[in-house]
């Protein structure tokens, strides 16, 4: 029989039952906490006289001011019943605050605030529980990972003290011939510049706080079962990309948001290199991406245009990473900041993340067939729905005239294709682009290849005149530069004239 149970649940009760299951001690890192009910479980536990701890974020990570003087009250109530709470200090990112921010003063401007910690994870003297699930009010479709494996339960107790070290140890550290004491040997991972800034503004305004890590100090991600917190033991994007490598027959992808530049790259390489590969993605809608909406729906469009699938679900916080060698339970959503991203040659910035890597042919079996079970393929039409329904109702304003939600979804739908399609003939114009920089021996793509190359697209749809080229790129480039540019690619072979009319040269563009 299985050690491990594992499953996607809108319900709160797997964490329910393992907090009532303790019997001898309960250790929870968790994101977020202002669930008033998992508190008073916490508080009934410690008065039991079961040893409680907890890590998680300061009250001010909370935006809304009244929750905010709530989970403060709760914090010491827990403190004064015996739990033994503490909140993360350290920030990572740039040394701004958010107008919500207690401590400190306002920087300039809108302000940002990141505290390190990102993920959940719990333990007791049976089991040891990976989830999405904060101890939050709020009901999302989690992800639960629970396992009463020995081996399992040491590596979370080893995670666990692990992140005390990192957060929470104090360590004297010299600067300028001075000496602080620091919490936390997440020092040991910073470059002497980046040190002295954090010393800096530790003394200015009494904030923990990292900008970027020193690359050099984090060691390498590789695809091995077991736990790892990123990116002191691997950043995530770089198990990521491992993950995507490995992948031969299909990748699945269950994520909050996608919202990730240098992914869709990398998922465009990997169609490249093997291109029957099955590529399939579940997220938020777009609009559910408080962020940039119209950014997170751009960037579906260029997924779309690779021939990945994609399935919309409105609700989820779980996250995992299926193919067909490895599971993986991210604590992390794509996007940069829980990735991790390189702010110069030598630094890497990244909040702090959980993943659990397994290669167990059961569970990744269990989990593709959940993924599977979840994807529908979303109507592409969905994507350009606000943008088509204010056209409907200026007609309605104008001539009178009423639409119906059929009228409304396929003419959404045309023009989400549109924008697909779109996305897919920049993408070709740009690898044109590529290679012939590349014939004429050059590392830039000048202005002269990106319109080579634009006349190329247009050539290997049909035959043209010049005259029609002209009239292709009026909008594009001045007559001079188009003449220029026909000639290049007539004088490079790329392109032939018969009498009036120019056509590709197909045996040299392949």
């Amino acid at each position: 029989m299985s050690q491990t149970l594992s499953e996607l649940s809108k319900t709160s009760e797997l964490v329910h039952d393992f907090i009532n299951s303790s019997e001898k001690f309960l250790k929870i890192i968790t994101f977020r906490f202002s669930s008033k009910h998992f508190a008073d479980m916490l508080i009934d536990k410690a008065k039991k006289g079961i040893t409680v701890e907890i890590i998680t974020t300061p009250a001010d990570n909370i935006a809304e001011e009244d929750l905010r003087t709530e989970v403060e009250k709760m914090y010491g109530l827990l403190q004064e019943s015996g739990v033994k709470l503490s909140t993360c200090p350290w920030e990572v990112g740039e040394p701004r605050l958010t107008p919500t921010s207690l401590s400190g003063e306002l920087a300039a401007g809108i302000g940002e605030k990141w505290y390190s910690l990102h993920f959940q994870l719990f333990l007791n003297d049976k089991h040891a529980l990976l989830t999405s699930q904060n101890l939050v009010p709020e009901k999302n479709l989690e992800v639960y990972y629970l396992s009463s494996n020995p081996h399992f339960l040491k590596e979370n107790a080893d995670k666990f003290n692990l992140v005390n070290e990192l957060f929470f140890t104090p360590v004297k550290v010299e600067v300028n011939n001075a000496t602080y004491t620091l919490p936390g040997k997440l020092t040991n991972f910073l470059d002497e510049l980046t040190l002295k800034d954090t010393i800096d503004l530790f003394v200015k305004s009494k904030r923990y706080k990292v900008k970027h890590y020193s690359i050099n100090k984090l060691p390498q991600a590789n695809l091995t079962k077991g736990l790892f917190i990123c990116p002191f033991e691997g950043r995530l994007r770089e198990f990521l990309y491992k993950f995507i490598d490995s992948g031969e027959v299909f990748l699945y992808f269950f994520v909050e948001t996608f919202f990730d530049e240098d992914l869709i790259r990398k998922i465009e390489e990997k169609i490249h290199l093997q291109p029957k590969i099955k590529i399939k993605i579940i997220t938020r809608p777009p609009q559910k991406v408080r962020q940039a909406p119209a950014k997170a729906r751009n960037m579906i469009n260029q997924i779309l245009s690779l021939g990945v699938g994609v399935g919309f679900l409105p609700d989820i916080q779980a996250k995992f990473w299926v193919n067909d060698k490895w599971l993986a339970i991210p604590s992390g959503d794509f996007n940069k900041m829980n990735l991790g991203y390189q702010t110069g040659k030598n630094y890497w910035r990244a909040d702090t993340q959980l993943l659990l890597l397994d290669n167990d042919e059961e569970q990744v079996k269990l989990f593709k067939n959940i993924f599977e079970e979840e994807f529908e393929a979303m109507d592409i039409g969905s994507i350009c729905i606000n943008d088509v329904k204010p056209l409907f109702s200026v007609l309605k304003k104008r001539y009178s005239v009423r639409s119906t939600a059929e009228a409304i979804k396929y003419i959404s739908r045309l023009k989400s294709s549109l924008v697909i399609r779109t996305e897919e003939d920049i993408r070709y114009v740009i690898n044109l682009a590529v290679k012939l920089t590349k014939s004429y021996g050059k590392q830039k793509i000048e202005g002269i290849f990106a319109l080579m190359a634009i006349i190329l697209y247009y050539l290997q749809r049909r035959e043209h005149k010049f005259e029609e080229i002209l009239e292709k790129l009026e909008n594009i480039a001045e007559k001079s530069n188009v003449v220029d540019a026909v000639n290049r690619l007539l004088m490079s072979g790329y392109i032939l004239k018969s009498q009036d009319v120019y056509r590709v040269n197909v045996q040299r563009l392949i």
